[in-house]
């Protein structure tokens, strides 16, 4: 019987964590499967609820990479999870400084685009016995699932722009510039870079007004261990203060913070959410 147990059991698992809630929604799950949880908040600003929820709770900024290895190996850690907004300016700009070893793994790309640093610097960690999870692993039950969840129908123009955005959406996430574009009656109103979503909604409010239709997805070529979209309250403030039309989001490639609440409140603002493509229908051309 003992033979058969999971070799992974017995070893914890660490969440790097970024910003937001994401990190708070991985702890909660992780401890649910009864193995302990070793938490490093690698940028400030994290959720406080995690130093109290987490079995170990360090924190470490991403710059100082040494010490960030040194703790999940101190702590028996055989795999781990990217959860949170870690930016690429949390990284290379603000005058970071890296320690030698981040150094190190920096220079063995010549491209600093989100994806391949992360992607280096999980090759790092595998270097040690530490190998980095999909997201999506520990929060299946997260993932962005098809249709209108506020319930009304789509107007005919809704479709178009959602679709149009959609297409646009998915040639920028893939090319790994953003992940969000901001469409409006069939023009493209923003598309977001290196300043991330939020300031990208706030930008297309501003040159479009009201009724706007944002779509966020994932890269084609995304690696599923970091950084899948990510949409909740927060996301929802800002569409409901920019008035907002609708928010459409990648099926089974997004994850949703909090949904029956986000609905509800998105229902009273009169905003719009969306799983798109549509049961039924293609992602539109």
């Amino acid at each position: 019987m003992s033979g058969s147990a999971d070799p992974l059991a017995a070893h914890p698992v660490a969440i790097l964590a970024g910003r937001g809630n994401l990190p708070v929604e991985g702890v909660k799950r992780a401890l649910a499967s009864g193995r302990p949880v070793v938490v490093v908040a690698v940028v400030p600003g994290v959720a406080v609820e995690l130093a109290r929820l987490a079995t170990v709770y360090r924190e470490i900024p991403f710059q100082r990479w040494q010490d960030v290895v040194n703790c999940l190996q101190f702590s028996g850690v055989t795999s781990c999870y990217f959860l949170g907004k870690i930016e690429k300016r949390d990284a290379l700009f603000q005058g970071a400084c890296w320690d030698e070893r981040g150094r190190r793994v920096m220079a063995t790309t010549p491209l600093h685009s989100d994806d391949i640093l992360l992607a280096a610097f999980a090759d790092d960690l595998a270097s040690v016995g530490v190998e980095l999870r999909p997201q999506a692993e520990l929060l299946a039950d997260l993932l962005a699932p098809p249709g209108v969840w506020t319930g009304e129908e789509l107007a005919e123009a809704e479709r178009r722009d959602i679709a149009y955005g959609y297409r646009l959406a998915r040639v920028v996430a893939d090319l790994d510039v953003g992940q969000t574009v901001v469409v409006k009656d069939g023009a493209v109103v923003a598309v977001e870079a290196i300043e991330g979503t939020d300031a990208c909604l706030l930008r297309g409010a501003q040159l479009a007004g009201a009724g706007a239709v944002a779509v966020k997805v994932a890269g084609g070529s995304q690696d599923p261990r970091f950084d899948l979209p990510t949409v909740g309250p927060d996301t929802l403030t800002i569409l409901k203060e920019c008035r907002y039309r609708i928010l459409a989001v990648e099926v089974g490639r997004t994850l949703v913070l909090e949904r029956d609440s986000l609905v509800a409140a998105a229902r009273a603002a009169g905003v719009k959410l969306v799983g798109w493509p549509l049961p039924g229908e293609g992602a539109g051309t």
